[in-house]
């Protein structure tokens, strides 16, 4: 498994590129409003900073996360985020944090892996000051890309609770099938407990419409570039040739 890159920026008006691209003709991918930039992210190692900045984001906003994220009050400072800041720097995770127009506005990445049937879970969540503008839709596309290119994944899912419409559009944009919906899934501390509804897209599905592969404007190393495209034409051909036979 090749390590995943440092960093993806992108300028974000120009996702709307995608639009034109042919890879989904009923609507848009991404729906970008302003003049925002930004890119996901790994720290150079443990980084106090960046404990303080996921701990701001968080403190800030935690009556809109407490209902759908359980470990929210669990977070009491920023030294509860170092171990969150380790992972995001471990050059062998898909685990990024997010930047818009210089502020630290989120986490994306993998945070369940079945290595028996290659399957990777992705997680989310984003300051809701920052919601509106494509920004989630399109990190959790390229960390969807990661997955298929870095990752070997055969299978990608995205997880949400029912009631949960924000989180649920993200998916439901790239094109993720509604695989299940299971009862009772998950318990908040409120007592809450939650339907969990499951997306999952294929590698084969991916491959028909590589989300995430296009739209970076600047990459590092960047040599991640041109192996994104090669393990993408070698799966591609892998693919095009078990449908042969």
């Amino acid at each position: 498994m090749a390590e995943y890159p440092y960093v993806e920026v992108v300028e974000y008006p120009k996702a709307i590129r995608l639009i034109d691209s042919g890879w989904n003709d009923a609507e848009p991918v991404y729906c970008v409003r302003g003049d925002f930039s930004g890119g996901m992210y790994k720290p150079e190692g443990p980084n106090q900073m960046i404990a303080n900045e996921l701990y701001g984001a968080i403190n800030a906003n935690r009556d809109f996360f407490r209902p759908w994220l359980p470990w929210v009050d669990s977070v009491k400072s920023p030294a509860d985020e170092m171990p969150i800041v380790e992972s995001l720097a471990d050059r062998t995770t898909c685990k990024y944090y997010l930047r818009l127009n210089g502020w630290l506005t989120g986490v994306v990445g993998v945070v369940r892996e079945d290595k028996n049937t290659g399957t990777m879970e992705i997680g989310y969540w984003h300051d809701p000051r920052y919601n509106g503008h494509g920004v989630m839709t399109w990190a959790v596309g390229k960390a969807e890309m990661l997955c298929f290119l870095y990752g070997d994944a055969k299978k990608v899912e995205i997880r949400c609770a029912t009631e949960n419409k924000r989180s649920r559009r993200i998916p439901e944009r790239l094109g993720y099938r509604q695989e299940c919906i299971l009862p009772a899934a998950e318990k908040m501390p409120s007592g809450v407990v939650h339907d969990i509804v499951v997306y999952s897209k294929t590698l084969s599905e991916w491959l028909e419409r590589p989300t995430g592969l296009q739209n970076v404007d600047w990459i590092w190393p960047p040599k991640s570039y041109l192996y994104q495209w090669e393990k993408y034409h070698k799966l591609k051909s892998e693919w095009e040739k078990g449908k042969q036979k």
